[in-house]
């Protein structure tokens, strides 16, 4: 339902989007609590309106024309989402593509993909962080629910793809959460639990961390089980 962002600059120092001192960077004070709300919002053709916060606010207007939570469509095909239920949130029309049978939305006369829409929301907060440390950046690590398999990771990857950037790699949510909670990582391996709830899955994963040389990306990871429910989370609670 979110997504957010750290800039990792020469000398391994993390610096999350939000804490900046510039308030024209974000669009209110919401926004920098809630960096990038992962929402897009599209014309009556078909063609992108807005992405994040703009579009978040636009879609309380014309939710018709909004994607949310496109997350869980990908590497889904059409029947799978039916199944699990993820179209009934939907109110643009979503089809079967007929060349793979995955989803895939119909607006104007557009034909839009989940990978499409989350290239949107990478080139967004991609252009945001570029402007705000005025930099070119090309590489860029995703964290991935841990029960995604090799076709959603490879969407996910083809989405960064498409949203400009060369160097893609991944980590599971659960490993992406314990580091960033300054889980001390040494050469020994440390084993760990990481209950994970977020907007759209419940993921618990047990796995073991260790250091193979000084500095911030020289670790190494190895899941041991991963086991959940993918269809718990925010968007599937009611607040009252």
């Amino acid at each position: 339902y979110n997504s957010a962002a750290a800039f990792l600059s020469g000398e391994g120092e993390v610096i999350p989007l939000s804490a900046t001192p510039d308030r024209q960077v974000f669009g209110s004070s919401q926004e920098r609590i809630k960096p990038f709300p992962s929402v897009a919002i599209y014309t009556p053709e078909g063609y992108v309106r807005a992405v994040g916060y703009e579009a978040k606010i636009l879609s309380e207007k014309e939710p018709q024309y909004a994607v949310w939570g496109v997350k869980r469509l990908l590497g889904k095909t059409y029947k799978e989402a039916l199944e699990h239920g993820e179209l009934d949130r939907m109110l643009l029309s979503v089809e079967p593509d007929g060349r793979n049978g995955r989803c895939m939305f119909e607006l104007g006369v557009q034909e839009i993909r989940p990978e499409q829409v989350c290239a949107e929301l990478l080139k967004h907060i991609r252009h945001e962080a570029e402007r705000l440390f005025d930099v070119k950046i090309s590489d860029v690590v995703l964290s991935v629910p841990a029960y995604f398999d090799a076709i959603a990771i490879g969407a996910t990857v083809e989405a960064a793809k498409l949203a400009g950037f060369e160097l893609v790699e991944t980590i599971p949510e659960p490993v992406a959460a314990a580091l960033a909670y300054d889980l001390e990582v040494t050469p020994r391996p440390i084993n760990f639990i990481v209950f994970d709830i977020g907007a759209g899955t419940l993921d618990v994963t047990a796995a073991e961390v260790w250091r193979t040389k000084p500095g911030p990306t020289e670790i190494e990871c190895r899941c041991r089980k991963n086991t959940g429910d993918t269809h718990l989370g925010g968007l599937d609670m009611d607040v009252h």
